[in-house]
């Protein structure tokens, strides 16, 4: 990225966004780049799509619903779930207002809240950067943080994992993409779980 492009983006991010989101904006970007170096995945394509990928967070539904009725309308559970459609607007906002035509990080965007069938390398940097940034101060943020360094798509898994147990909780349906992916990389990781890596970690 640029340093007239960075300038450019967070020019905008900053009209749009509040103090909160904007920090949250810039610590995504810094824990993708982190990520996406020790990890082999294009650092530059994951600063962008880690600036980018709140940029429509705060838009009313009205805004939302512009970008939808101009250039496609999500699947009905996205369209019914509000937390879902930042995701989705920001996919088309990308293209359409920043000319960002990179396939890899529009879907990064895309796919940051639900995950994805067969995630790429990007899609995985991100989803995981967005719950592990150093804004986010929930109690095991640091023990994901830890297993994100040494294999990212092992902490997307446990992420997952816990993201379905809390809007189940919650009384709300996870996406379908996120229960398919779930359950693929649990063939992968058949015996991982949280408690026994933190027993591996000693914590």
């Amino acid at each position: 990225m640029t340093p007239k492009d960075q300038e450019r983006y967070e020019a905008l991010l900053r009209q749009r966004l509040s103090d909160h989101r904007m920090k949250h904006s810039l610590g995504v970007m810094r824990e993708a780049e982190i990520l996406a170096r020790i990890h082999g995945a294009d650092a530059e394509k994951a600063q962008i799509a880690g600036l980018l990928h709140d940029m429509t967070k705060e838009f009313s539904r009205e805004e939302h619903f512009r970008l939808f009725d101009q250039y496609g309308h999500p699947d009905p559970q996205i369209s019914e779930s509000k937390n879902l459609w930042h995701a989705e607007s920001a996919y088309y906002d990308v293209t359409h207002t920043l000319g960002i035509t990179d396939d890899e990080i529009r879907s990064a965007v895309r796919y940051h809240t639900t995950g994805n069938e067969n995630m790429t390398l990007l899609q995985t940097i991100l989803f995981v950067a967005d719950l592990t940034d150093e804004t986010r101060t929930y109690d095991d943020v640091d023990f994901y943080r830890a297993v994100a360094r040494e294999d990212v798509t092992k902490a997307a898994y446990l992420a997952m994992g816990w993201c379905i147990e809390d809007l189940k909780n919650r009384g709300l349906t996870p996406h379908p993409r996120m229960l398919r992916e779930h359950a693929r990389l649990q063939t992968v990781f058949p015996s991982v779980t949280v408690e026994n890596e933190k027993q591996r970690r000693n914590l």
